[in-house]
C-alpha cells in the first residue's frame, strides 16, 4: 500500500477544478450525454404552476436535470409558455458567475483530515475494488486516496470506463440563465455558494462513504442509472424519478446517507426564499434538480407548508 503524501497548492487547485464541476453534477446526480429523441413530442418534465392566495405575485416551478442534456433539448410547449411568461428566473445557484468561489469552496473540502486515506474510511477490500473497476495504478490512486468520499466519488465518476456516469453539459439551464440575461431579467440565486458546497461535502464522513459504496455498486453493476433519470424527466414519470432518487441517495429514513443534507435541509431552505420571492408582484420561473420535486420529502410540500398553492401541470403529448 502507497503511503499517504501531502497535497500541493497546485494539486488542490486542480482537484477544486475537477471537484466543483463534478459537484455541481452531483447535486442533481450525475448523468451522461443524452441527445434528444428523434419523433413526437415526449411528456414533459415536472412543471408547477405556484403562487399564494393574496400575495402578489406567481410562477412557476420547473425540475430540470443538471448535467447530461445537450442546449437544444426539446421542452413541450406547456413549459415553454411558462418561460416565455415570466419576468424573473430563479434558480439555485449561478454557477457560471460564482465559479471561482465554487471551485474554492470544493476545493477546500476534499481533502481528508491530516493523513486520512480513503482506506481507514472504506477498507482495504472496498478500496481494492474501486482501484480495480478504474484500473487505477498506484501512482494514480497516491493522488486519489486522499479525497473525502464525496470527492472520490465524484471525480472518478467522469471516468467510469462503461462510460455510464460521465458528467456533461448543464445545458438546459445554461440555456435558461443565457436567455434570461439577453431578456436583462432578474436572476434570483435560491442558494449561497457555502450551502452548496456544505450539501455535498458538509455529511459526516461515514455518511459519504456509504453513498460511495452504494453509487460504487450500481456502476459495478453496469446500472446505467444517469440514463433511467433522463428516461424518466423525459416521460414526467415522478414516481419513477422517486425510486432513482432513493436508489442514488437513500431512503428518507437511512441516516448513513446525505439525503436529507442534500434534499431536506436545502429544501427547506429554498422553499423559505421562494415564498418570500412570491410575495412581490412579479412571475417567478423558478428552475431546481428534479429530484427537489418528487418524493416524500419533495418542495412541493415543503412549499404548501408556507401557504403556497400548487398545481401540478400535465404533461403533453404531440405538440400540445
Amino acid at each position: 500500500m502507497t503511503a499517504a503524501r501531502p497535497v500541493s497548492p497546485a494539486r488542490r487547485r486542480s482537484i477544486g477544478v475537477l471537484a466543483a464541476g463534478a459537484a455541481l453534477a452531483a447535486l442533481g446526480v450525475s448523468a451522461c450525454a443524452h441527445r434528444p429523441p428523434s419523433g413526437p413530442a415526449v411528456a414533459g418534465p415536472p412543471l408547477w404552476r405556484i403562487g399564494r392566495p393574496g400575495s402578489a405575485g406567481s410562477g412557476w416551478l420547473f425540475g430540470s436535470v443538471h448535467a447530461g442534456l445537450a442546449a437544444d433539448e426539446p421542452l413541450p410547449p406547456a413549459i415553454e409558455r411558462a418561460w416565455a411568461d415570466a419576468d424573473v428566473l430563479a434558480i439555485e445557484i449561478d454557477s457560471a458567475a460564482r465559479w471561482s468561489q465554487l471551485r474554492d469552496g470544493f476545493a477546500a473540502a476534499a481533502l481528508l483530515p491530516g493523513t486520512d486515506t480513503i482506506e481507514t474510511l472504506i477498507g482495504a477490500g472496498h478500496a481494492a475494488a474501486i482501484r480495480a473497476h478504474f484500473g487505477l495504478d498506484d501512482a494514480r490512486w497516491a493522488g486519489l486516496r486522499r479525497l473525502a468520499p464525496w470527492a472520490l466519488l465524484v471525480t472518478l465518476a467522469g471516468e467510469d470506463p462503461l462510460r455510464r456516469e460521465r458528467p456533461g453539459s448543464r445545458g438546459i439551464e445554461a440555456r435558461l440563465l443565457d436567455a434570461a440575461r439577453g431578456r436583462s431579467m432578474p436572476i434570483v440565486e435560491l442558494e449561497q455558494v457555502d450551502e452548496q458546497v456544505d450539501a455535498l461535502a458538509g455529511a459526516s464522513l461515514e455518511a459519504q462513504a456509504a453513498w460511495l459504496l452504494r453509487r460504487f455498486e450500481a456502476m459495478r453493476r453496469n446500472e446505467d442509472l444517469a440514463g433511467a433519470i433522463i428516461a424518466a424527466w423525459r416521460a414526467g414519470d415522478d414516481a419513477h424519478l422517486a425510486t432513482l432518487k432513493t436508489r442514488a441517495w437513500g431512503a428518507t429514513d437511512e441516516p448513513a446517507t446525505p439525503r436529507g443534507r442534500m434534499f431536506g435541509e436545502r429544501d427547506r431552505r429554498i422553499a423559505r426564499r421562494l415564498a418570500g420571492l412570491l410575495e412581490r408582484p412579479h412571475t417567478v420561473f423558478t428552475v431546481v434538480g428534479a429530484f427537489h420535486l418528487v418524493g416524500e420529502d419533495a418542495l412541493p410540500g415543503i412549499l404548501a407548508g408556507h401557504g403556497i398553492r400548487l398545481e401540478r401541470i400535465p404533461n403533453e403529448r404531440g405538440n400540445g
